[in-house]
């Protein structure tokens, strides 16, 4: 019964992962003073 909870959880998290790593990669290049 937890591998779904799991398998969701597991998920989100990459999805989080790839958009705060987007995130970080649209500040660099459209913040490039205040980023670096």
């Amino acid at each position: 019964k937890a591998v779904p909870f799991v398998e969701l959880t597991v998920a989100h998290a990459s999805v989080l992962t790839i958009l705060a790593i987007s995130f970080e990669r649209y500040y660099a290049i459209c913040e490039p003073l205040r980023a670096g």
